[in-house]
């Protein structure tokens, strides 16, 4: 899963150095989170979480993929995504996972409730460590995308069987991290847009949208950019609040998906409602909330995408570089046609 090395637990060297830091910070701004605390001091979550083993109770996982196989036992669990727009967060039970083969290159396994698609790229997975209150995973950058944590229904002999099976409280090793990539990313624009829209509108389902790129060798990002505005068009960053509003006053249901390396997880069914913070946007419903920070959004785009014999509407919002970060959709159980009230919300967003 990840590379390791052996470090004597002293509070001397870098990661002692890093720790003293992080108490430093932490002791500063109390409320901040792991992600914050990370970038006042110019390193990553990993790295933070790493500086605290043997100093705190942080044990590295000994195998982070096991962990997923026993959530069942734990009765409820609180499963948090994170990117750079903020996190997601959902409580459920949750049964044995899938296998999700949707690239023959990529596996990864997925989780299906009345509530939830988790679905996890294995192959970005690289660390994971556990406390006393959740377990967090990390991608070889050192970046959080998701958490599990216990709540008030869990099974606490259980969640205290997982930590004692998979955490390494003996372990005094540190995780080797790759430095970020840049963040700037090329997009090359399709060369046969005729062709590419030909075959957008062919589709059957909106996962085929992976290989149709490959196949035209241009990104997700170029691809909105260049085709029709009857397939998708750019908008207005205020157009997610805008959606989110006039979907809880009529009453019409949402998936919202968060969308980071290491996973995908949608909400779905959810009555969203908005509430503006200090400099944040929080969104409740029956089974869980999101907190957003809507100065990150970047781009914003409406697209239509072939599902069946329909077409689904998406709200997508990207990052600087041109990743998709975020996506709104109305539920629509299988092989149901769009919700026509939803549809002309989606046509009304400029």
């Amino acid at each position: 899963m990840n590379a390791l090395v052996n470090f004597p637990v002293f509070t001397t060297g870098l990661s002692g150095l890093l720790y003293k830091a992080l108490q430093g910070v932490r002791q500063a701004q109390p409320a901040a989170s792991l992600r914050e605390w990370a970038t006042l001091l110019n390193t990553s979550e990993g790295d933070l979480q790493a500086s605290r083993i043997g100093q705190e109770n942080v044990w590295p996982l000994r195998d982070a993929f096991s962990v997923l196989y026993q959530l069942s036992t734990l009765q409820e669990v609180e499963v948090t995504a994170y990117n750079d727009l903020g996190s997601i967060h959902y409580r459920g039970c949750f049964s044995t996972p899938d296998l999700c083969l949707d690239h023959p290159r990529q596996l990864g396994i997925q989780f299906l409730t009345s509530g939830l698609h988790l679905k996890l790229q294995l192959e970005h997975w690289y660390w994971g460590c556990a406390t006393e209150q959740r377990l967090d995973f990390f991608t070889r950058n050192g970046r959080r995308f998701m958490s599990l944590s216990p709540t008030t229904a869990t099974c606490k002999t259980a969640w205290q069987e997982l930590l004692h099976q998979h955490a390494d409280t003996q372990a005094s090793h540190q995780p080797l991290f790759e430095p970020a990539a840049t963040r700037h990313r090329e997009h090359p624009m399709p060369q046969d847009l005729t062709s590419l829209e030909l075959e957008w509108r062919n589709m059957s389902d909106p996962q085929q949208i992976s290989a149709l790129l490959q196949r035209h060798q241009t990104t997700y990002f170029a691809t909105l950019c260049s085709i029709s505005p009857k397939l998708a068009r750019s908008v207005s960053l205020d157009s997610f609040e805008h959606l989110l509003n006039s979907a809880c006053r009529l009453q019409l249901p949402l998936c919202i998906s968060m969308i980071s390396e290491g996973c995908v997880q949608t909400c779905k069914k959810a009555l969203l409602k908005p509430c503006i913070g200090k400099g944040s946007l929080l969104l409740e419903w029956q089974e869980g909330q999101a907190r957003l920070d809507p100065s990150l959004f970047e781009f914003a785009f409406i697209t239509r995408k072939p599902r069946g014999d329909s077409w689904i509407s998406s709200l997508e919002i990207f990052g600087a570089s041109g990743e998709m970060l975020l996506q709104v959709q109305g539920y629509n159980a299988e092989g149901r046609v769009e919700n026509l009230a939803l549809r002309e919300v989606f046509s009304s967003l400029l």
